[in-house]
């Protein structure tokens, strides 16, 4: 695979258009145009979605003036409006309009953040919640740390893996860990494990108001239910391979275990006394430099595990030359500023999504993230922004650049669609059946 050619390719396109771009928060949701009309035949068509804020502890509330912008097939903007008080909007659907862009101001990672939304061939819809992230705000979280004092395990636990809140220790009669919990969290969760023994334990330990926990025994109610997968085909050499499981019950995964074993996983296990969100992922990572670049692809499958842990074969997608050929074009394309048509079906015939993303820095500090999800062949539009949006998007430096592949086990981007905006309404896309059979791959270039 011959990363450095679109490296370049990228270095001298990519990261000078003043085209396309993508942001990216938390997964949105849009919906496919073209005979999906919410509204009755005899009314004209609307365009229908609702924005929020997330906090620092994962609290919505309205994104009131956030701006979308519908665009023509070509990407101009052809018209302009804001969510009202309460974030939401339902407006007339242009007759040449076929994509949006919605715009929402927050925060992340201690900077301002601008963040954009734009989806292709929509059409007139509902597009359910598309949400920003601010997480440096704290308000309502009221998060604070605690101790989880793992002591007394130590004689029954002498030497397991301990795992608390993506915290790591191993068992001893001096293990402590610092979790960070807020008043949203009711328990944290914890996890036990022996490789030595083969055997899984997980417990959700209440929270109180005290700042040590004492683990005991008896809060490890459930035995974990071994975990059978195993690789189908053959890994590329030179890439890195993890096996990851865990459930999503909460704000972030719950009883998470790692495996690097290449071919099959083992030591891991699922706890379906605990939840009946349980997933397993295998991933593939290689990574290039060149000059001031770091290249990553990445590739991946999630699948929803039974309770008897039967999870199947996986088999991760490898990028051929084909991939990086259309990337090659779609890129030399928007580097001109007009519309350009890509096709990326034969990387992998069940994909049904295609997202880019760039990350831009501003002199202020501040950070522009723009996302462009849309087919995965079509034509790529000239998107446009305000004015001073765009001066700002071309005046910022640009930090990092990805490409999304992806199969939501959805038959076509449509599909995909409809999809996400039912995801959108839900506590999470794991929730909604979003990642039951989930698979991609995702090319990063990071700037140093």
């Amino acid at each position: 695979m011959e990363l450095k050619q679109f490296v370049f390719i990228t270095s001298i396109t990519a990261l000078t258009a003043c085209g396309g771009g993508s942001s990216g928060d938390k997964q949105t949701t849009p919906a496919n145009g073209g005979g999906n009309s919410v509204t009755p035949p005899s009314a004209a068509p609307k365009l229908i979605l609702e924005t929020v804020q997330y906090n620092y502890c994962d609290i919505e509330s309205p994104l009131a003036g956030a701006e979308v912008l519908i665009h023509d097939a070509q990407g101009s903007i052809v018209k302009s409006v804001q969510t009202d008080s309460l974030g939401k909007l339902q407006t007339d659907w242009p007759a040449n309009a076929a994509h949006v862009s919605v715009i929402g101001q927050g925060s992340s990672g201690n900077r301002g953040r601008t963040a954009i939304e734009s989806l292709l061939n929509t059409g007139a819809m509902d597009l359910g919640v598309i949400k920003f992230a601010n997480t440096n705000d704290h308000s309502g979280c009221d998060c604070r740390t605690i101790t989880l004092n793992a002591g007394d395990l130590a004689a029954t636990f002498d030497g397991y893996e301990m795992k608390a809140a993506q915290r790591f220790a191993w068992l001893s009669s001096y293990t402590e860990l610092n979790v960070e919990v807020c008043s949203s969290d009711e328990y944290v969760d914890v996890t036990l494990k022996s490789e030595t023994f083969r055997e899984a334990f997980a417990a959700k330990v209440p929270v109180g108001q005290e700042d040590t926990i004492y683990l005991r025994k008896e809060h490890f109610t459930s035995t974990g239910i071994p975990i059978e997968a195993a690789v189908s085909g053959v890994i590329e050499p030179d890439y890195r391979t993890d096996w990851f499981s865990f459930s999503f019950d909460g704000r972030s995964p719950q009883w998470s275990l790692v495996d690097s074993e290449p071919y099959f996983a083992t030591d891991l296990y699922v706890f379906p006394e605990m939840s009946n969100q349980n997933f397993l992922q295998y991933s593939v990572l290689k990574t290039e430099y060149l000059e001031d670049m770091e290249i990553r692809v990445y590739s991946t499958v999630l699948r929803r595990v039974p309770s008897n842990g039967q999870a199947g074969f996986f088999e991760a997608i490898y990028p051929g030359q084909e991939f990086l050929d259309s990337f090659v074009q779609l890129l030399e394309g928007m580097d001109t500023g007009n519309t350009t048509t890509y096709d990326f079906s034969s990387t992998d015939e069940d994909l049904d999504r295609f997202s880019i993303y760039v990350n831009a820095d501003e002199a202020n500090g501040d950070e522009i993230y723009w996302r462009i999800t849309a087919p995965v062949s079509g034509v790529m539009p000239d998107l446009k922004l305000q004015d001073s949006l765009e001066n700002r998007f071309e005046n910022a430096d640009f930090s990092r650049v990805r490409f999304y592949l992806s199969d939501y086990g959805h038959s076509d981007y449509e599909e995909y669609l409809k999809g996400a905006v039912t995801a959108s309404r839900a506590n999470s896309w794991y929730e909604a059946g979003m990642m039951d059979n989930f698979k991609g791959i995702y090319l990063n270039i990071r700037l140093n």
